[in-house]
């Protein structure tokens, strides 16, 4: 299992912790797959468009994000119903290792009904409210969680193992990449959607690279021609850069020669003339 930090989280003292015990490693990009954290209070402030691009990462088979205290109180994420709670009472588990070890320290709670927990691995107390909570869209999907355990507890130094184990039972749920995730595959091998090809004529005729940058420029014009939702475009870009047709750059060679191969090429022509006009 290979852990992720959002850059935050890994220039703070808790993302030290996760480095130096579970070498972990910080990074300023959605990676390939694996795990990847991040504060949830930085989750919860991040636009529609960013958390967007999180969701649609962690839909991927393989891909598990994990959000962490502190948090803010009240709503997690838009996509589900989970909302942070500060506790009334003390808390206490009577199952799971690392709950145990770091439920003095536990101050919050989710309450929700979106997604499932674990209750062998400790993510109900025993008063019955929750502290962790994942969810995936379906069975081959990968995996969004968030937790209120303080996993970089000193408290833990001696358990890391346990933490560790935690950790994993909580990725295994995401599955494994893929083929097309793990490697990029040849142009032929494949397969668009229909939403990947109008992704691909807005960004050869915006001139644009990334989700936010396309739903930005669709948002400006001033009629409006295609109607996208933004789950379906960060979802199709994503595709689109496993397979290799898009890049930082916009659309790679191999893109650009599916797009003029297609139906839409023509099209995409008339709205790039259009937009420069």
């Amino acid at each position: 299992m290979k852990i992720f930090l959002e850059r935050a989280l890994s220039e703070h003292r808790h993302g030290r912790f996760f480095i130096s015990q579970l070498n972990a490693v910080g990074t300023d990009r959605l990676p390939e797959h694996g795990m990847l954290m991040v504060h949830g209070k930085n989750f919860q402030d991040f636009d529609e468009v960013k958390q967007s691009e999180w969701w649609a990462w962690s839909s991927q088979p393989g891909c598990t994000v994990l959000l962490l205290p502190p948090f803010d109180a009240g709503k997690v994420c838009q996509s589900l119903d989970w909302n942070i709670a500060l506790g009334t009472s003390a808390f206490s588990s009577e199952e799971g290792v690392v709950a145990g070890i770091v439920a003095d320290e536990v101050t919050t709670h989710i309450i929700g009904k979106d997604g499932e927990f674990e209750r062998s691995a400790g993510h109900q107390w025993s008063d019955f409210s929750i502290n962790t909570r994942y969810f995936k869209k379906h069975s081959a999907s990968g995996t969004f969680a968030v937790s209120c355990l303080p996993l970089w507890s000193i408290s833990l130094m001696d358990d890391i193992d346990a933490s560790l184990l935690w950790l994993q039972s909580l990725h295994e749920l995401a599955g494994t990449p893929s083929e097309n995730v793990v490697e990029s595959v040849g142009e032929s091998e494949v397969e668009l959607l229909p939403t990947d090809y109008t992704v691909l004529v807005c960004i050869f005729a915006f001139d644009v690279s990334s989700a936010s940058q396309i739903m930005e420029k669709l948002k400006n014009q001033p009629v409006t021609f295609l109607v996208l939702e933004a789950d379906e475009i960060t979802e199709s870009v994503l595709r689109l850069s496993k397979a290799g047709l898009v890049s930082d750059d916009g659309l790679s060679e191999t893109g650009e020669s599916r797009l003029q191969r297609s139906p839409y090429w023509a099209y995409a022509e008339s709205l790039q003339e259009e937009v420069q006009q």
